[in-house]
C-alpha cells in the first residue's frame, strides 16, 4: 500500500486561518445579536476563541489525518460524507476544554451558562465545518 502524503504544514496553516477568518464573520453578529455584548465585544470574544481554537483545530486535524493514514484512509480529500461528519463532530466536541474557559471569563457566564453557549456555538460550527472542509478539499485537493 503507498504511503498517503499529509497536507503541508503551510496549508494546514492557511486551511486554519480561513476557517477562522469564516467562523468571526459568521459568529460575532450572532453573539452581539443574543447576547448585551456590542458587536465589538462579539467580534472580541469570537476572535479570542478562534485563536484558542485556531491552536486546536491544528492539532485535531493532524492526529485525525495521521490516525486516518494510519488505519489505511485518506487522502482528506476522498473522504466520504459519513466521515466528514464524523470529522466535524470529532472536531467540535473536543474544542470544549480549549474554549470553556474562555467563554466564561470573556462571556461572564456562569459554569452552565457556558456550557450552553459552548454547545449552541458548536452545533453552528458543526454544520459550517462540515461545509467548509468540503470546500477547501475541493478547492485544494490531495495527490494521493
Amino acid at each position: 500500500m503507498a504511503k498517503i502524503e499529509l497536507r503541508t504544514w503551510r496549508t494546514r496553516v492557511v486551511q486554519s486561518c480561513a476557517y477562522e477568518i469564516g467562523g468571526i464573520v459568521l459568529i460575532a453578529p450572532i453573539i452581539a445579536a443574543t447576547t448585551e455584548h456590542s458587536l465589538n465585544e462579539g467580534a472580541l470574544f469570537v476572535i479570542l476563541l478562534s485563536l484558542a481554537f485556531l491552536v486546536w483545530s491544528y492539532v485535531h486535524n493532524l492526529v485525525f489525518d495521521l490516525a486516518e493514514r494510519s488505519a489505511g484512509k485518506g487522502p482528506a480529500s476522498a473522504r466520504s460524507h459519513r466521515w466528514r461528519i464524523f470529522h466535524a463532530i470529532c472536531l467540535e466536541v473536543t474544542s470544549i476544554v480549549a474554549t470553556l474557559p474562555i467563554i466564561m471569563w470573556l462571556g461572564g457566564f456562569s459554569f452552565w451558562q457556558a456550557v450552553t453557549v459552548d454547545l449552541a456555538l458548536s452545533a453552528i460550527y458543526a454544520g459550517y465545518a462540515y461545509l467548509f472542509h468540503l470546500g477547501f478539499d475541493q478547492l485544494f485537493p490531495q495527490e494521493g
